[in-house]
């Protein structure tokens, strides 16, 4: 999300059609296609789609989710 003229983050972990935030559940996912899904919460639904290398989801309400590499096991130990 851009604020200003810089960039913010927010990390998100999607595991199956789980959205999790800050430790808690905050969505589901729903997969329409192999390039729509919608995110699913209490306040919305916000339909997205695929980039074409699969390494991001843009969203309907402007958003970007950008997928990164897991910390490997003892990287922040």
């Amino acid at each position: 999300m851009a604020v200003g003229d810089t960039m913010s983050s927010t990390t998100v972990i999607i595991s199956g059609r789980n959205v999790f935030h800050d430790g808690s559940l905050f969505a589901r996912i729903k997969v329409l296609n192999a390039e729509t899904c919608v995110i699913i919460t209490d306040y919305e639904d916000v339909r997205g789609y695929l980039s074409t290398d699969g390494k991001a989801i843009d969203w309907e309400d402007g958003d970007c989710w950008r997928r990164v590499a897991a910390p490997q096991s003892g990287q922040y130990e």
